[in-house]
């Protein structure tokens, strides 16, 4: 799914209308639908609230007004009221047209204004705010931004239509921001860029997606070098097994983990690369963890290092088919060194993590070692020890798509939502996944997956892509199951069948 830009939605909507025979008012009936399908999900006992809807003057506020129809005619008990914020003689045509409608219908329904109000707000009502959609071009002042400023301050649930009323399709907020803050924003068909990065979340909330049908050509012929990770696409590139397959099929994953006192790290990256499909798992470790290994996964084989404690010297075959680098390896100069000549003779496809990134940043030009398709998978405080400190993530979108064009590595930026880079400057996003796998042992398990996959011979873009959306998944059923609180590192790994089972029953139909 592409993640488009104001000016691009507008295209796609009017494309739409021209070539698929629907007109606009029709276009927003359907979107006002779907934002009321979606807001009666959200919001628990919505039988027992009252609904006020903040409307503006343009094509979002339309959409505001057909919601408070529709929802009246979903059930008549239901106490909502439509608030329309004349600040300006200008109503948009569809706009006028759904003020019309629910004046003739449901006349008690609807209260314009001409100045900001206080409104007396029971501890009941849910706001709908419909004032400003992405076609917002200048910050809020006056009226707007003093009405803005007496809904952030009723602490009451709000949901936003399409984009949160004072944001722009692609910005990261600053202190001086005047925008709704939302709980919930329901993005209609996507949502913009500025949706999806961290700095926003206070503004954004819960993300949700509807689709109303827009022009399935306008969106495929729209370019975007911004793209959501959907199932779909992981359907797509998921690779099918054949009947005399064999583990040579499959691979043959190095992981190179652990050290003295994080056996664990080792343990967890190797369950989850078998778990995720390859053929065969070998680790390299120090001897003083050979034990605590072949007990926990006997399914790997092990060599071990000269030293007792930490990784000293990778001995690297051709035999193996992928290797994966740095859970629970320390950061010792013995282990930085023992990086820096591996990689002088490594060509087969690499995912490097935790340690192996810290050590990394301890080399001068590590990238030049790198071979062609490396996956490094840095959360924001290795990222920075890696590249230096950014501003916001938007300026480090900007350089991971830079860096992977010029030097061929894959960018795995792990933060509430994952970013992917790719060599054509594309950026994909993960929306999957929970603050439930904020937890100790959680990278290790993603490494294990990435090398797996890579084993399998999956492109390396591709392998991190599948490997970041299963592991997200997984992170959800344990939410489902366990809660966000109590979920571990072992329980995303077993959890793992049940994505993978899911994924399959679809690819083999």
């Amino acid at each position: 799914m592409k993640v488009f830009n104001s000016e691009q939605k507008r295209f796609i909507d009017q494309f739409t209308i021209l070539n698929e025979s629907v007109s606009s008012i029709d276009l927003m009936e359907r979107a006002a639908n779907e934002i009321l399908l979606k807001t009666l999900e959200i919001v628990p006992d919505y039988s027992l609230k009252e609904f006020i809807v903040f409307c503006g003057q343009g094509n979002n506020g339309g959409d505001g007004l057909a919601f408070t129809r529709l929802l009246i005619e979903k059930k008549d008990f239901y106490n909502v009221k439509a608030v329309l914020c004349r600040f300006s003689e200008y109503l948009s045509a569809d706009c006028e047209i759904n003020l019309t409608r629910l004046k003739e219908k449901y006349p008690d329904n609807i209260v314009e204004i001409q100045e900001p109000i206080n409104f007396d707000f029971s501890s009941n009502t849910v706001v709908i705010d419909a004032l400003f959609g992405t076609g917002l071009n200048r910050e809020l002042s006056g009226k707007y931004e003093e009405l803005v400023k007496i809904i952030n301050n009723t602490n009451l649930p709000v949901i936003s239509v399409d984009i949160p009323s004072g944001f722009f399709s692609e910005i990261v907020s600053t202190e001086n921001t005047v925008a709704i803050r939302a709980d919930h924003t329901i993005c209609i068909d996507s949502p913009v860029l500025s949706a999806l990065l961290p700095e926003n979340f206070d503004y954004f909330g819960n993300i949700h997606i509807v689709d109303i049908g827009l022009s399935s050509q306008a969106k495929y012929e729209t370019p975007s070098k911004y793209k959501i990770i959907t199932e779909n696409f992981v359907l797509q590139n998921l690779k099918k097994r054949k009947r005399f397959d064999h583990k040579g099929s499959y691979g043959h994953t190095l992981i190179v983990a652990g050290s003295f006192g994080k056996a664990g790290a080792a343990v967890l990256s190797a369950k989850a690369a078998i778990k995720s499909g390859v053929g065969l798992v070998s680790l390299h470790i120090p001897q003083k963890i050979l034990e605590i290994i072949q007990i926990s996964v006997p399914e790997a084989m092990c060599s071990t290092d000269n030293y007792e404690n930490v990784i000293s010297h990778v001995k690297f075959s051709n035999a193996f088919s992928s290797l994966g680098i740095g859970p629970g390896i320390g950061t010792k100069d013995i282990t930085v060194s023992a990086i820096k000549n591996l990689f002088k003779g490594i060509k087969v496809p690499a995912v490097i993590d935790a340690d192996g990134l810290n050590c990394l940043a301890k080399i001068e030009n590590f990238h030049s070692l790198l071979p062609e398709g490396t996956i490094l998978t840095p959360h924001p405080k290795e990222f920075e020890r890696l590249f230096g400190k950014f501003n916001n993530t938007l300026e480090i979108l900007n350089f991971i798509s830079e860096f992977s064009r010029k030097n061929k590595i894959i960018i795995v930026y792990k933060t509430g939502h994952t970013f992917i880079s790719d060599f054509d400057e594309n950026i994909y996003i993960n929306i999957k996944g929970n603050p439930g796998m904020a937890t100790g042992g959680s990278g290790d398990i993603l490494t294990g997956i990435i090398a797996s996959l890579l084993a399998q011979k999956y492109n390396p873009v591709i392998a991190a892509i599948v490997s970041v959306f299963v592991h997200a998944c997984s992170g959800d059923l344990c939410k489902n199951k366990f809660s966000m609180i109590s979920t571990t590192a072992s329980d995303i790994i077993n959890t793992l069948p049940e994505v993978f089972l899911s994924l399959e029953k679809k690819l083999y139909k």
